[in-house]
């Protein structure tokens, strides 16, 4: 079953046409369709809010009908370093 999600930049995309969710480390997260293609990209440098993002695609994509549009609020917030 399928389903719609909004992503951080605001485009549509669909959890029936993903494929896989990875994670490119300091870059993105990047969703792909069965050939490869990239269905979807969430920019997000910070490791910690990456793997935020690899986790919620992943859930969604593999939810069917009962996936939740996530909250991405938390890619506009200050990261704090522990020193």
């Amino acid at each position: 079953m399928t389903n719609k999600i909004v992503l951080p930049n605001g485009n549509l995309t669909c959890n029936e046409t993903m494929n896989t969710v990875e994670l490119i480390p300091g870059r993105a997260v990047v969703c792909r369709d069965s050939l490869r293609k990239a269905v979807a990209w969430i920019d997000v440098k910070d490791q910690a809010k990456a793997k935020m993002v690899l986790k919620l695609m992943s859930d969604f994509a593999l939810a069917g009908r009962l996936g939740v549009q996530p909250c991405w609020k938390f890619l506009n917030e200050e990261t704090t370093t522990k020193q």
